[in-house]
């Protein structure tokens, strides 16, 4: 009965880190759906009562390990850089921006002229 129980803990613990990766509050509806129909290949609800640890262990999810903490980690990563993004943004609003002539028009004559430009004479 012992032996039994720790093949169960020991297969429960590796089943983990696929657990956490998906209760990551930072995955979009676009992450689950890559999740669930190109991972799984298994449409299920969320939101279902019915819906419970048992359903994601029944749909083999440590086997799709891998894949999906790389999307969980993915959704983290996006979400940094769209917080990075909105604070640049923020920063920007507000600024204003002035644009003033670089220099007055160049001559006519040094465009239409090319030799006037060369550095180098002919004897």
């Amino acid at each position: 009965m012992l032996d039994i129980l720790r093949q169960m803990i020991s297969e429960f613990s590796v089943t983990v880190p696929v657990v956490e990766a998906m209760r990551n509050p930072r995955l979009t509806a676009a992450h689950w759906d890559e999740i669930k129909l190109n991972i799984l290949c298994e449409d299920f609800n969320l939101e279902d009562a019915e819906f419970n640890l048992a359903s994601l262990l029944n749909m083999d999810i440590f086997s799709y390990q891998t894949q999906i903490i790389e999307i969980s980690l993915q959704a983290s990563q996006e979400f940094r850089i769209q917080e990075q993004l909105s604070i640049q943004e923020a920063k920007w609003k507000n600024l204003v921006l002035s644009f003033s002539p670089h220099k007055s028009e160049v001559p006519q004559s040094a465009i239409s002229n090319p030799r006037s430009s060369r550095t180098c004479t002919r004897s």
